[in-house]
């Protein structure tokens, strides 16, 4: 009888390089799926791969300052999200943010999403603090997470791999708008009266991989006020392989 044999490894064991022959990894009881506990974020929180950004200033809840813009402006990018790692990729879970100074005259707040082959940071904008999501893992981020008023390096080759409103209508400040990765079912989050009520919007978008060595940029713009600046409390989440 044939049998098929694996080597049971919860920790993550090294990295084998393309066409190398070698045993088949498997859980801690045999099986030879790998991502067998929970679903598949709680698979790579228990694996020590989910990260999660925050703001480490005051209570979490200090917003960052972005910039004036009523059109998209490419060189006006609210987060860059650097990959900085050598060999692993970053997938992007969601980007999470909440307006704190809302623009007088906004009448509704647009994005877009690209993803560049450079590091596109310059300087300025306020970095965030990388948590992993698993207590026990001591694996670190790669990622270099920017948010605010940043500056740009000129655009070298990018993919805009998303654009929808966040919201239509004046913003509230309880409101919380997701843009959530990996997602292909139609968003609910367009809304003709936003600032009624504490909602909590998300915008569904495709996927988004960022290579070692690249950057993800998450434009806003809020139309109909190009003078006032606005400001946002954020965090996001990805996973790295």
């Amino acid at each position: 009888m044939s049998q098929l044999l694996g080597n049971p490894n919860r920790a993550l064991p090294t990295s084998i390089v393309d066409n190398y022959v070698t045993g088949v990894r498997s859980g801690i009881y045999g099986g030879v799926a790998i991502n067998e506990i929970g679903n598949g974020l709680i698979s790579l929180a228990e694996e020590g791969n989910y990260f999660t950004a925050v703001s480490s200033l005051a209570n979490f809840q200090t917003a960052v300052v972005y910039q004036a813009t009523s059109v998209f402006d490419a060189t006006k990018a609210y987060t860059v999200i650097y990959n900085g790692n050598t060999t692993k990729n970053l997938f992007m879970d969601y980007i999470r943010i909440r307006p704190s100074a809302i623009p007088a005259n906004e009448t509704a707040l647009r994005f877009a999403i690209a993803i560049d082959d450079i590091n596109r940071v310059v300087s300025d904008g306020t970095v965030y603090v990388s948590f992993n999501n698993n207590e026990a893992s001591s694996t670190t981020s790669g990622a270099v997470i920017t948010f605010g008023a940043i500056t740009l390096a000129a655009a070298h080759n990018p993919r805009y791999i998303a654009t929808s409103f966040m919201h239509n209508g004046k913003a509230s400040s309880i409101c919380d708008l997701t843009i959530k990765f990996g997602v292909a079912k139609k968003s609910a989050s367009v809304m003709s009266n936003l600032a009624i009520g504490n909602n909590s919007m998300c915008v569904n978008v495709g996927p988004a991989i960022i290579g070692p060595g690249h950057s993800l940029l998450f434009h806003l713009w809020e139309i109909g006020d190009a003078v006032n600046i606005p400001s946002y409390i954020s965090s996001c989440g990805w996973w790295e392989k």
